[in-house]
């Protein structure tokens, strides 16, 4: 026996799995402590039981429950049961006497015993006493439940309540101290854990944050294997866990990316728009689902969507209907991916469920195709996009409708391809152009603030642009932005720029011309809510709010995510094609950073921070993900370098505590 333990450990320390395993028992270690401790306890909650044998009605008392006093009621049982209700009176008064109750079989046979604090009743409700085993039916033929207290006197006493005569079932019967027989106890009998998906839940995300640890980690031993298949494995997996958690209409502003995409839908497919251009058209059996899908998801939300059953939708809620929608005015472009699965969905005309999800799906492909070309591209710091790609916050933005998937992996693509134009090509090539002039015209489709990306062309230098002229390159780089700007803003160009010229006394919001005379006050704002909100900033860009930014998610697992960021852009011991920034490149890049956080915080300024504000509002720190990697880079010098296998505990921290992340999310959702 000695001898194979030592094998074995031979093994595994060959295949340097020490690791791994060590990885996995802490997953499993917290997986079962927030099982333990919160979602079992949510699972193990359970349903009255429909049988004629309950009696809910409350319509007497029997007095106060004396020491010395017994209440003894027999059930006749026609289904198994876990426990049973039983409706108490505290006489409106906090008590501190105890109360006992024991539940025994047809043998006489203790079931269930609890001395219960009465500080603990509520006055005229129900409480529940789960018995911690099932009790078959075809085992016993009745449980008789006996009620007492040790302690109750007058004015310290609880009582319980009863029903007439004309409610007595034969066999269901109450005795008070010995007499009566003819009345019932006010009770219910439980059956069915009403929530007991979440365990099914629970196991399922235990195994696919297992499965995305493994796939890393072996991946990565793998000398063969790329970063970038390696993050199209865990990204692929961390989605199929962010959408298990988080159901349609759980994300920022889902509701609004989600009409917006099933509006551009309907004009695809031939639906058309309604006259009332606060409406759109949408299947009946979509509206019945999405309207019963909360903002603010619930366990009990979780029990709607599994309960959705069927594949295919009826020829009845096939049927279209006007449904009150808010739609934001932003191209198609950016919901290419949700467009094409929601008409392909309804093509084959499936239900709700696997008709949001596959658009969904669809956009979490999309948000992956962009990273794993970044990845593959950039000849610098690839594990940062890595990290990047796989931060809380971006997998559960990709894996819903916001058009923020589609602005970060644009955003995090393009900045890679400049930075293989400017370390690594050795001549730019027309396909080049053409790949960054499409990217170009993307970038400012959602939020125009991302062109100053466009401002990494000038770093590449002159002698690989080879025919192609450095400067008209550019400079048609700058038109295409700004007509992918016009192409975005085009109706409201005119109406914003009114408002921010007009005098502030008719305006509700800060505006332009009150910055420009206002200078010094609008910068001492500007300091004022990067020293107040900084941290709020980095902390909910990386994840530490989930949902509508209402879910927290605890703050060490930010700091090891933070510490795995800031590693990630080191080079690698003994890697000989290591590449790093001159002092210029750098100069530039955070310049660009700088340029990119104030235009954030100007468009804010302007356009939603109130007059009676001492700081700019709206800034979200998921603003900031498509400047993360340049603002990194910053960091990055010769003076500190990885140890060979860092990159993979960096990869597999990075995947844990995402998978960690979610798992508060999860838990915290299935406690509300």
């Amino acid at each position: 026996m000695r001898e194979r333990l030592r094998n074995l450990c031979s093994a595994i320390s060959q295949r340097r799995l020490w690791p791994i395993i060590v990885v996995i028992a802490f997953l499993t270690a917290v997986f079962l402590f927030y099982w333990i401790d919160y979602i079992g306890l949510e699972a193990s909650e359970f349903v009255p039981a429909e049988t004629q044998m309950n009696n809910g009605k409350a319509q007497y008392v029997v007095g106060e429950i004396l020491s010395g006093d017994m209440m003894e009621q027999r059930i006749p049982l026609d289904m198994d049961i876990y426990g049973i209700q039983i409706c108490f009176g505290t006489y409106n008064r906090v008590n501190s006497c105890t109360v006992d109750i024991m539940v025994y079989d047809a043998d006489d046979q203790c079931v269930f015993a609890e001395e219960l604090p009465a500080g603990k009743l509520k006055d005229n409700d129900f409480h529940d006493f789960i018995f911690g085993r099932k009790v078959f039916s075809d085992e016993t033929d009745y449980i008789k439940v006996v009620i007492t207290s040790q302690d109750g006197e007058e004015g310290n006493a609880v009582t319980v309540y009863h029903s007439s005569p004309e409610e007595y079932i034969s066999g269901r019967s109450f005795y008070i101290n010995g007499d009566g027989g003819s009345t019932v106890l006010t009770f219910r009998l439980l059956t069915n854990q009403k929530f007991s998906f979440l365990g099914w839940m629970t196991l399922a995300l235990y195994l696919l944050s297992i499965s995305a640890v493994l796939v890393v980690y072996f991946s990565l031993i793998k000398r063969d294997f790329s970063l970038e298949k390696t993050f199209v494995l865990a990204a692929v997996l961390l989605g199929l866990i962010s959408n298990t958690i988080f159901p349609p209409n759980a994300i920022p502003d889902e509701g609004a990316h989600l009409w917006t995409a099933y509006n551009y839908t309907n004009q695809l497919l031939g639906v058309g728009v309604p006259e009332d251009k606060s409406e759109i058209y949408m299947r009946a059996n979509d509206r019945k689902f999405l309207s019963s899908l909360s903002m603010y998801p619930s366990k009990n939300t979780y029990k709607t969507v599994t309960e959705q059953t069927g594949l295919f939708v009826s020829s009845d809620d096939s049927l279209y209907v006007n449904t009150t929608a808010r739609t934001v005015n932003t191209p198609f472009t950016q919901y290419a991916a949700p467009i094409v699965g929601l008409a392909i969905a309804r093509v084959l005309h499936l239900q709700a469920l696997p008709t949001l999800y596959f658009a969904r799906f669809l956009n979490l492909g999309l948000y992956i195709f962009c990273i794993y070309w970044a990845i593959r591209k950039t000849p610098v710091a690839k594990l940062t996009f890595f990290v990047t790609g796989l931060l809380p916050m971006g997998i559960h933005l990709a894996g819903s409708y916001s058009y923020d998937a589609t602005v970060i992996g644009v955003s995090l693509l393009f900045t890679s391809w400049m930075l293989y134009l400017i370390y690594q090509a050795k001549e730019v090539q027309k396909k080049d152009v053409a790949i960054c002039s499409g990217l170009v015209f993307l970038l400012p489709h959602s939020k125009a603030v991302y062109i100053v990306l466009i401002g990494l062309s000038f770093l590449i230098v002159k002698e690989k642009w080879g025919r192609l002229k450095k400067k008209w390159t550019c400079s048609f780089w700058a038109l295409l932005g700004v007509l992918g700007v016009l192409f975005t803003y085009f109706g409201n160009i005119a109406r914003l720029w009114n408002k921010s010229i007009q005098p502030i006394e008719q305006s509700s919001t800060y505006t332009l011309s009150w910055i420009l005379e206002n200078f010094g006050e609008a910068l001492k704002m500007g300091i004022r809510t990067l020293i107040g909100l900084g941290s709020w900033y980095w902390n909910t860009m990386i994840g530490s709010s989930l949902g509508w930014l209402e879910i927290p998610v605890r703050g060490y697992l930010i700091t090891i995510l933070t510490i795995c960021l800031f590693l990630s852009v080191f080079s690698v011991k003994e890697d000989e094609c290591a590449v790093f920034s001159t002092q210029r490149q750098k100069t530039c890049m955070g310049v660009i950073v700088f340029l990119g956080v104030v235009l954030i915080h100007l468009v804010m300024f302007v356009g939603w921070t109130g007059l009676a504000s001492k700081q700019i509002q709206g800034v979200q720190g998921r603003y900031f993900i498509p400047l993360l990697p340049l603002f990194l880079l910053l960091f990055r010098g010769k003076g500190i370098v990885l140890g060979k296998h860092v990159p993979s505990l960096i990869a597999v921290t990075t995947v844990t505590v995402t998978a960690l992340s979610f798992l508060e999310a999860f838990t915290y959702i299935a406690c509300r």
